[in-house]
């Protein structure tokens, strides 16, 4: 999805979320990792972890992490450059949706996902 900020703009994908292997009986909530990739960068876009959140079905928010391990992105993201980072959450089975709202607090674009363990 093309995503134009004050400051610039960048194409966004987010793929996921991938969850543990299934395990009987499943598990109330899992840990749900999505993959989000910044891309075609024109101007300077932010990237702050506190701009993601994950609602349920419920209306239920969640504030995602980074991947313990894995390298975070830049706090700046400038023309040219792309990033592609790991965020992730303990969350009940079910509809959901990541929500990104760089600027504002307001979402700027939402992405729709199941979490499903089987």
């Amino acid at each position: 999805m093309q995503v134009k900020l004050p400051t610039g703009q960048a194409l966004a994908t987010v793929t996921g979320p991938t969850v543990p292997p299934f395990v009987s009986p499943p598990p109330p909530a899992v840990t749900a990792t999505f993959t989000v990739s910044l891309d075609h960068v024109g101007g300077t876009v932010p990237i702050r972890l506190r701009d993601f959140t994950l609602t349920d079905q419920l209306g239920r928010t969640f504030h995602p992490t980074y991947v313990s391990r894995e390298k975070t992105p830049p706090a700046d993201l400038t023309a040219g450059r792309a990033a592609t980072f790991r965020v992730t959450a303990v969350m009940p089975t079910g509809e959901g949706r990541l929500h990104w709202a760089p600027i504002s607090g307001e979402p700027l674009v939402s992405w729709d996902f199941i979490v499903e363990n089987d």
